[in-house]
């Protein structure tokens, strides 16, 4: 699947519409800056489809050091997905602010070490399961980046962190929750 997509053999994957709460261009930053100071082999995937006020985004890519290196791919079918999140050495999630925020219990579900936003619902869902960085902190958000692609021993513990924090994330559960809540207020 993921020769059949044209995805690099290591990669740092990002999966989500391409928009500015998403907070794309931090983790554009930071990434150029491992890649100027030589501290990744890793390529960026960003798979997702264009949003709003993604211009900027663009432009950042375009950036000589990051030609052939940042992978804009676009939607990528439900069926895909988990392959592609279980290929990635590292999934990163910037954004400033999400609802719930499906895309990092999905990685984590498929065993890929999360690196997050320390914000809104990520917090409560992701905590001690995910690496967690302010959203406004590029040199914070390199920093984990470096450290996650550079020691397996930490990789691994956000893999298995992930795998049990992302299996309490059931849609039967849910269903059973809203009943009851139902029930609750009848």
């Amino acid at each position: 699947t993921l020769e059949r997509l044209g995805f690099p053999a290591s990669y740092i994957l990002y999966v989500g519409t391409i928009e500015p709460r998403k907070n794309l261009e931090i983790l554009v930053k930071s990434y150029k800056q491992l890649v100027t100071m030589g501290k990744t082999k890793e390529h960026l995937v960003l798979v997702g489809r264009l949003g709003w006020g993604y211009d900027e985004l663009l432009k950042q890519i375009e950036s000589p050091e990051l030609q052939n290196r940042v992978h804009l791919v676009g939607y990528i079918h439900q069926k895909d997905l988990p392959l592609v999140y279980a290929g990635a050495t590292l999934f990163v999630y910037p954004s400033l602010q999400e609802g719930f925020g499906f895309p990092p219990l999905e990685a984590m579900a498929c065993g890929a070490p999360t690196i997050s936003s320390q914000t809104s619902s990520l917090i409560e869902n992701l905590q001690g399961a995910a690496k967690l960085v302010p959203p406004d902190d590029p040199e914070c958000l390199t920093e984990a980046i470096h450290q996650l692609l550079n020691d397996e021993g930490i990789r691994e513990q956000y893999r298995r962190e992930g795998f049990a924090r992302a299996s309490k994330f059931r849609w039967e559960e849910t269903a059973l929750q809203t009943l009851s809540c139902y029930q609750e207020v009848a």
